[in-house]
């Protein structure tokens, strides 16, 4: 960071355009909620959100062929949109979290939060998309930053499904407290949901309103404002000294950055639970599901429905994360009720297997 890069951010920080979170624009759109086989679809007008429909991925060429029905239209929808249309993932897919992060000025914080998302995440940062939101600042010089982070490979199948449909994806964001509230994140940097900066615009019109004040005020009201000025002068003189400070806080990064490094490896050595599920799921078949499973230190329990539940093991034997697999099947098959109106046989089974030990945080 220049000198002139940290001069300017101070003086950000001083005229208070530093100390409010950005705010967000995008708050009329179509939003797709990620659900397994399927999304459900909201319109957000004015930042209120209302359902329209579900999207089923199931059967989307039926969908695309059969022109009367509700699917077919909503994709229409879709398609023809001029809001943008937000990808949703659901918590499993991704994480967020909240860190308290130096901020030296705003310029700075990209780089820092891609320097994290190594260490926070089971993706490295090549593997991993991320966005950050400034949720507060603590003083000047640091803030508490929210991460969003979510792995491109579940993003890349995602979008690459919607886009076969015909629907263009534009900012992908997760899950948060509230279903249907405007996006906060826009992990692929699409530049849809961030307000455009306005600094240098609003620091021009903060000095000519300055000047016009200046000309318009009786001379008690100049020497009133000479005097805050030289406040202000006398405290950005001390911030000059705080300069030479910059050395000892470099040697203290370089030592971190050290320590980083040799947690990074660690946890390389072993799977985190995340990447145990998305295992699980790349496995299975596509006519299956999961009642329940558990992960446990070094062992994986799946209980769930199957076409044809036999296939199952050799699957999971095929993947390099489960071993000692043990299988079994009630050996009756129950009809179950699938897309509202058709029927087919599915057989439950229980499976234990053996996982490598889970990486954990320090």
């Amino acid at each position: 960071m220049g000198f002139f890069d940290w001069w300017f951010g101070e003086l950000r920080k001083l005229f208070g355009l530093a100390r409010t979170p950005r705010r967000r624009s995008l708050r009329n759109a179509f939003i797709l909620r990620e659900e397994p086989g399927r999304f459900e679809v909201a319109k957000l007008n004015d930042g209120t959100a209302s359902t329209v429909g579900w999207l089923n991925l199931a059967n989307p060429r039926d969908a695309l062929n059969d022109k009367s029905s509700n699917q077919s239209s909503l994709l229409q929808k879709l398609r023809k949109a001029r809001q943008p249309v937000i990808l949703r993932l659901s918590v499993d897919h991704g994480l967020s979290v909240d860190e308290y992060l130096p901020v030296p000025n705003l310029a700075d914080l990209n780089g820092i939060v891609r320097h994290r998302v190594d260490y926070v995440s089971p993706w490295s940062n090549e593997e991993a998309y991320h966005d950050h939101e400034i949720l507060e600042f603590k003083g000047h010089e640091q803030a508490l930053v929210r991460i969003a982070i979510a792995p491109k490979t579940i993003v890349n199948r995602l979008t690459d499904q919607l886009a076969r449909l015909g629907i263009t994806i534009g900012p992908v964001d997760i899950e948060g407290d509230e279903r249907w509230a405007p996006p906060s994140f826009d992990l692929r940097n699409t530049g849809k949901v961030r307000a455009k900066r306005s600094g240098a615009v609003l620091v021009w019109l903060l000095l000519g309103a300055a000047l016009a004040a200046g000309f318009a005020v009786s001379f008690d009201a100049f020497r009133q404002a000479n005097s805050q000025f030289t406040e202000r002068r006398d405290y950005l003189t001390a911030l000059s000294d705080r300069v030479a400070d910059l050395p000892n806080l470099v040697a203290e990064v370089e030592e971190k950055r050290v320590e980083a490094a040799f947690a990074g490896l660690e946890k390389a050595a072993y799977p985190s639970a995340t990447v145990l599920i998305e295992a699980l799921s790349r496995v299975l078949p596509e006519d299956s599901w999961l009642e329940e499973f558990s992960i446990n230190e070094q062992s994986v329990n799946l209980t769930g429905f199957a076409a044809d539940p036999s296939t199952i093991p050799a699957l999971l034997e095929a993947s390099q994360y489960f071993t000692d697999i043990e299988f079994q099947s009630s050996g009756n098959r129950q009809t179950i009720e699938i897309n509202g109106s058709e029927t087919a046989e599915f057989e439950r089974f229980v499976i234990d297997a053996t996982s490598p030990p889970l990486w954990r945080l320090p």
